[in-house]
């Protein structure tokens, strides 16, 4: 549709007052099933007197046989046209919209447009994210960059928008895992990954749109895009889970400790006092559950007493060191330049160390010796109350 001039030119006020209208009779503009649009000059009964405002030819109509323009229905309209117009104009008419459009919710310094030769790319920057999922795990991810790339298309005369992901800060664990972010196909870590997978949600539909051609979905794309990136769906089959990163981590997970369980138990016996404990009388037989207390108290002595059982304790495992952790060239690797260019500046490779800025997890005896050694006070306690009940009735 072609808006005329008369229109462009008056104010919002304007339009209200002129196109604020509920019937075909008072009604200053109509258009057709073409979206041509018509001012009227005269009425007369059903029928009126018109002008094309394309081409200022006059015509007869029946009134009620068109639409009338209202003010809602005008903007509609302008935003079609200037979504036309965005198809068809210079790279640097378009970045100029791009500019305008962003700076409405990010931050200059959150953003980069880049006029290349025959595509114009936003990208948008994200310092740090925690990303989580629905058994609570979480995992930071540092220095993301997400390109929207517009590219013409001189066939259907349209820009259609491709969305990649690039990271230039990373863990060793994440280098060594291959993990760039949980629902990407990894490619090459220095490099955009195009393949991103949004599920069956709002987004999807939304990134549909906007890779089609429809741009005024730009903004509810960005806007969403950072909870996007914080929350690994489990439920959607991730490409890489952030619970695999920590496997050749620092640490890693020691499952067994078999050294003088009995020697410990024995001495642990001699030399705690005051065990407290609870029972129940479960389908008929008394069973021990050792106090909270108690529990740490145990701990505590096995902490002090068995030295060669010191485990790092993570999130109520035992773990010790990885071999494999330090067989990285940090020096080399950080020298490495990568593809994302920001703010007119290619992007060194920066690999981490997790743990740098963490606090080192504290040793402790391996969590299985404090089970097993629980688990047997608490079952010759049981076996010891059932054997005083039998002899009370046995007493009788």
């Amino acid at each position: 549709m072609v808006i005329p001039e008369e229109l462009l030119k008056l104010s919002d006020k304007e339009l209200h007052k002129i196109l604020n209208v509920k019937n075909s009779y008072a009604a200053r503009y109509l258009f057709d099933y073409n979206n041509n649009i018509y001012r009227v000059k005269k009425k007369l009964s059903n029928f009126g007197i018109v002008v094309n405002t394309t081409d200022n030819k006059i015509s007869s109509i029946n009134l009620n046989s068109y639409n009338i323009l209202t003010y809602d229905i005008l903007n509609e309209f302008k935003k079609a046209n200037l979504e036309d117009y965005l198809h068809t104009c210079t790279d640097e008419v378009f970045s100029k919209y791009l500019k305008l459009n962003i700076s409405q919710i990010l931050n200059e310094s959150e953003y980069d447009i880049q006029i290349n030769d025959d595509y114009v790319d936003l990208i948008v920057h994200y310092p740090e994210i925690t990303i989580t999922n629905s058994v609570e795990l979480s995992h930071i991810i540092r220095d993301i960059y997400i390109k929207y790339e517009f590219k013409y298309n001189t066939k259907y005369k349209k820009r259609y928008c491709n969305i990649s992901i690039g990271r230039t800060t990373y863990t060793i664990e994440e280098w060594l895992s291959n993990y760039k972010f949980s629902h990407t196909t990894t490619g090459n870590l220095k490099e955009y990954t195009a393949k991103l997978c949004f599920g069956n949600t709002e987004l999807n539909e939304a990134v549909i749109s906007l890779s089609s051609g429809l741009l005024k979905m730009l903004q509810t794309v960005i806007l969403s895009f950072k909870e996007y990136l914080s929350w690994e769906s489990l439920e959607g089959t991730p490409y890489i889970y952030i619970s695999n990163i920590k496997d050749i981590g620092k640490y890693i997970l020691f499952p067994t400790y078999l050294n003088s369980i009995e020697h410990a138990y024995i001495k642990l016996l001699y030399n705690i006092t005051d065990l407290q404990y609870t029972y129940d009388l479960i389908n008929g037989n008394y069973v021990i559950k050792l106090a909270q207390s108690t529990k740490i108290q145990i701990e505590e002595w096995l902490n002090n007493n068995i030295s060669n059982a010191s485990y790092f304790r993570i999130n109520g495992l035992s773990y010790t060191n990885n071999s494999t952790y330090t067989n990285l060239d940090l020096s080399e690797l950080n020298r490495t330049c990568t593809e994302i260019n920001f703010k007119n500046e290619y992007k060194v490779l920066k690999i981490i160390d997790s743990q740098a800025d963490t606090i080192i997890p504290e040793k402790r005896v391996h969590i299985n010796l404090v089970n097993k050694i629980v688990s047997r006070l608490e079952d010759e306690f049981t076996n010891y109350l059932i054997q005083e009940k039998l002899n009370e009735t046995i007493n009788q």
